[in-house]
């Protein structure tokens, strides 16, 4: 459908003459730029009839039929100008991701914070939530096939971290899982074993998963073992795996922590053969 020259184009025909291919390109607000031009065109061209031909107009009522018609345009025009701006430059769309993403990123961050509180019921006292995955792998992953004990405590020395990718994030450390049984006031060693190597995980979103790990090998294959994992981390891990004084504090101050977040009575620990030890409370 086509709009002489003298006609009115009643909007129907304007939305209809949109319809087309060449509009089925353009997005919502592109259309309403395009009605905007058009409307504003055909004041132009109303206004120029109208001054070229009062004669034709100056029939009775011809006049008033004239300026009820250029008043409609103007009208329309007001109306499509405000609704364009507003539609199309009244809103700042580079607001909008932010506003978007701030449920997920409270969410993220409240996942980071259960996983460092999960944790901290295994005995973990820090803050970063790649530390605190893996101290929960350690604790229940790596004391599966133990017999059942009341309470498992780990104790984790990194070595080394690299997150520059998130997909494989990796964590060295010399890993050890220690289960106790209640006493009285002392918790008593039952069973636990030696876990060194290193521990892949990745990121999701701010979760942190554990997806392997590659454990040093027992006996005559440790040391060559170990010398593949760590790479130019190995004297570091040796120096790690060899201070039994600097692992019995940390052991300490890990058993601790946990009696502190659980929220028990405990004020020793004892392996067997020895003599029980106070927990540094």
């Amino acid at each position: 459908t086509t709009c002489t020259t003298s006609a009115v184009c009643h909007p129907t025909i304007i939305f209809s003459f949109m319809s087309g291919n060449f509009a089925e390109k353009l997005d919502f607000c592109s259309r309403y730029v395009v009605f905007f031009l058009f409307l504003k065109k055909r004041i132009i061209i109303f206004k120029k009839n109208t001054i070229h031909n009062k004669d034709k107009y100056n029939l009775k009522g011809g006049e008033t039929d004239m300026k009820k018609k250029l008043a409609l345009l103007l009208s329309l025009l007001m109306i499509f100008s405000f609704t364009v701006l507003t539609a199309c430059g009244g809103t700042n769309n580079e607001d909008a991701p932010a506003e978007e993403s701030a449920p997920a990123a409270e969410e993220n961050t409240a996942d980071a914070a259960e996983e460092i509180a999960d944790a901290a019921e295994h005995g973990y006292a820090g803050s970063d939530p790649v530390e605190a995955a893996v101290y929960e792998y350690v604790a229940d992953e790596l004391s599966e096939g133990y017999s059942d004990a009341e309470y498992n405590i780990p104790i984790v020395s990194i070595v080394g971290t690299d997150d520059s990718n998130a997909s494989d994030i990796l964590v060295w450390g010399d890993f050890w899982v220690i289960n106790y049984n209640g006493e009285g006031d002392t918790l008593k060693a039952a069973s636990g074993g030696n876990y060194p190597g290193l521990i892949h995980l990745k990121k999701d979103d701010d979760e942190y998963e554990v997806v392997k790990m590659d454990m040093v090998a027992d006996g005559g294959n440790f040391e060559s073992s170990a010398k593949e994992i760590f790479g130019d981390k190995y004297d570091a891990f040796m120096k790690v795996n060899s201070d039994s004084e600097a692992r019995e504090k940390l052991r300490a101050e890990t058993i601790a922590n946990f009696v502190k977040a659980n929220s028990l009575n405990f004020t020793k620990y004892q392996d067997e053969g020895w003599d029980p030890v106070d927990i540094p409370l």
